[in-house]
């Protein structure tokens, strides 16, 4: 299950997530199409409840500015709307299914009745009944406003405009019943109302139409389809694992059936959209091209500035003036504030007083003190921890032994010893299990602090501890479905090297067939003695054995590995990793130069995670090295030991990436690659930081890329 973890309150009352969907063919189409979806999210993810709102713009508009939206479904022009005002952010755009094929772009279709000889081509519009959805609809209306324009119709004084309101049927309805002379609608509506028997495609005629492999009637250039974007006040984590869960889900599903959709796509850039709003003037961009007060102040701001000085200064002497008058006034009731200043401050410390006996029963922390021993006796603690753990604070005051009795016992010894780190450096972190009423443990944030008396004689230890148990429970499950992401690249990675290692494999395959069938030709003629016989069986053994040493090779590269840390040479795993990387290499014309450290580097990891890193980056470099002539292409790779730190660089030749995306290559989902998932260095840079190191990239002093990652040296080396 893909999400958070929630405590079982949170399960019985989950958080409610509404999303909004623009409903351009009517509520009842829009829940039928959409609840499949939402059903689909329901599933995936726990301690959430998500409810389909179907709207039109106005309504979305209002729930965003309210912010009683989370996410929105709705058309590209809306969605620039929704991004500029209300802070919206695309996370995936919807790969539509028309036609059997799916499809990422679409556009609109102008059209009259096939009967109307009158009506030709776009300039006949002029003074014409044109039937729209809405001026703010973007299929239904903006796209073919744009193309009607550029054929010199340029305001809508030149049509009769004829607003009929979503769903966009009623348009159709319109043109066909001869309410109105011409018409828009998306692409594909015709044809779905064509499928569904409620029209003939012989009574329609398409104005300005466009021919090309686009599968529908289209009089317009194409745009990207509907983007699910999210909202400020939608929770963070829950957009990432959401955007995963609509890139990962399938086209055969309930679902995207239901939709008549293929899946979700990354987010497109919506840059197209952006420039026909400019063009139209229409919202958020209806004060283009306007002259406005803060053009006004940037082309002036010199006289502004002097005139607002001026205006300072004199404001400043008027004060100083009345300053000076106001002082001789106070002089006289000095005394008198005097004592009301003395009432002031006693009854301040009276509210204080409640307000800080209010705050330690209200706040979530446990205020705590204690003696400054090894068993740290408490001597006082706040009454929340009744709330917090079920005991009552007098269990803890009268037992001196009740706060260490209560660790867990694998921690007991570690937090016995942080009081020696306590008493030197006069304040400490730690983290322990530690038993509730219940018998359950709770995971504890203790952040102490020692209190020092005269002659620098600690006196007291005051803290307070937070339960951080859900958070744990929550790293634990985002580390398990790292590793799962991680498995999956690597299944990627060894997907595009298969060609390769098949080469590798079927070399000593072919050798063994080729020793195999000259024993039988020679047994056939009686020409095979027992030597000759013994050699041969010795070279196929070999032969065998190299194949095998490939198989088993991969298959400890995409196994499912557990997260055990061993210590291990770090040397060694790059001579493993390399080993699996040879088949591209030589493929590929690479040549791969190892500088190694002359002695070993012992390392504790996890070995088939940092070889995912080495061959990931290097996987990279052979791909970006692939257009360069034979000779140019290498591939270093070298380790040093720089203060018990080990780093490991591999630099190539190729042409390297822009200076300015060198930070956002490690960005989730961003890839410089038309094919690529932009998921590698991400999981890389995640990999490494989990070992406590850090992975960079910079550029090579003559061409090409460096990439480093540095690993702690293991703590048991001399």
């Amino acid at each position: 299950m893909i999400g958070p973890s929630h405590s079982a309150a949170s399960q019985e009352n989950p958080i409610p997530i509404h999303i909004g969907v623009l409903a351009y063919r009517g509520n009842d189409q829009t829940l039928q199409s959409w609840s499949p979806t939402v059903d689909y999210l329901n599933r995936t993810f726990s301690g959430y409840h998500f409810d389909l709102l179907p709207m039109d713009i106005p309504t979305m508009n209002r729930a965003a500015a309210a912010n009683t939206l989370h996410f929105t479904l709705t058309n590209p022009g809306h969605y620039v709307e929704l991004e500029t005002r209300y802070g919206a952010s695309r996370i995936a755009t919807l790969k539509n299914i028309q036609g059997g094929a799916p499809l990422t772009q679409y556009g609109a279709v102008i059209f009259t009745r096939a009967d109307r000889n009158d009506i030709q081509t776009l300039d006949d519009l002029r003074g014409r009944r044109y039937a729209t959805v809405d001026t703010s609809a973007f299929g239904g209306f903006q796209m073919a406003w744009r193309e009607i324009k550029r054929h010199g119709i340029t305001s809508l004084n030149d049509v009769q405009l004829v607003s009929l309101g979503y769903p966009q049927d009623h348009v159709v309805r319109a043109v066909l019943n001869n309410r109105a002379d011409a018409g828009t609608v998306r692409t594909g509506v015709l044809e779905s109302m064509s499928m569904w028997g409620q029209i003939d495609l012989q009574d329609i005629k398409v104005l300005n139409p466009v021919t090309n492999d686009f599968p529908f009637l289209l009089s317009t250039q194409l745009y990207p389809e509907w983007p699910f974007a999210q909202l400020p006040n939608a929770p963070a984590d829950l957009s990432e694992k959401i955007a995963i869960a609509l890139l990962s889900m399938s086209p055969d599903s309930e679902a995207a059936k239901a939709g008549q959709y293929a899946g979700w796509t990354i987010p497109l850039d919506y840059s197209a959209v952006h420039a026909l709003l400019r063009e139209l003037q229409a919202p958020p961009y209806e004060d283009f091209g306007k002259i406005t007060v803060s053009a006004l102040a940037k082309q002036y701001w010199p006289w502004l500035v002097a005139i607002g000085i001026g205006f300072i200064i004199g404001c400043s002497l008027l004060v100083y003036a009345h300053h000076l008058n106001r002082r001789l006034q106070q002089s006289s009731r000095f005394l008198e504030a005097e004592i009301q200043e003395h009432k002031l401050i006693k009854q301040r410390l009276l509210a204080l007083n409640g307000r800080l006996q209010h705050l330690l029963t209200a706040t979530p922390a446990m205020i705590y003190s204690c003696a400054p021993d090894r068993n740290c006796p408490t001597t006082f603690i706040s009454d929340n921890v009744r709330a917090q753990l079920g005991y009552e604070p007098s269990e803890f005051l009268n037992d001196r032994q009740f706060w260490i009795e209560h660790i867990h016992p694998d921690d007991k010894m570690l937090v016995q010893k942080s009081m020696d780190t306590l008493l030197r450096q006069g304040a400490h972190h730690r983290e322990y299990r530690f038993r509730a009423k219940d018998g359950d443990y709770r995971w504890l944030n203790d952040d102490v602090r020692l209190v020092r008396g005269e002659n620098n004689v600690p006196i007291e230890v005051v803290g307070y501890w937070v339960d951080i148990t859900d958070k744990i429970k929550a790293q634990e499950l985002a580390r398990r479905h790292e590793n799962e992401l991680a498995h999956c690249l690597r299944l990627t990675t060894m997907g595009e090297m298969a060609t390769a290692l098949a080469h590798d494999i079927n070399q000593p395959l072919s050798a063994v067939r080729n020793y195999v069938q000259g024993c039988v030709l020679r047994l056939r003629a009686g020409q095979l003695d027992s030597q000759q016989l013994l050699h041969a069986l010795e070279e196929v053994i070999g032969q065998t054995e190299r194949a095998a040493a490939v198989v088993r090779h991969v298959r400890q590269f995409v196994g499912k590995e557990k997260p055990v840390l061993v210590t291990t040479d770090i040397n060694e795993l790059i001579r493993q990793a390399v080993h699996l990387l040879l088949p591209e290499a030589r493929s590929a014309d690479i040549p791969v130069h190892l500088h190694l450290h002359e002695h070993p580097l012992p390392v504790t990891v996890n070995p088939t995670q940092i070889q995912q890193v080495i061959i990931n980056i290097a996987h990279n470099a052979f791909e970006a090295m692939a257009p360069l002539r034979k000779g140019d292409r290498i591939l270093d790779v070298d380790t040093r030991l720089d203060d018990n730190t080990v780093h490991v660089t591999l630099r190539d030749t190729g042409p390297g990436v822009p200076r300015e995306l060198l930070d956002d290559i490690f960005t989730a989902f961003y890839t410089t690659k038309s094919t690529g998932m932009g998921m590698g260095l991400s999981i890389s840079r995640s990999i490494i930081e989990s070992h406590e190191g850090r992975l960079w990239a910079e550029y090579n002093q003559s061409r090409g890329m460096v990439f480093t990652f540095t690993l702690p040296l293991a703590r048991d080396n001399p």
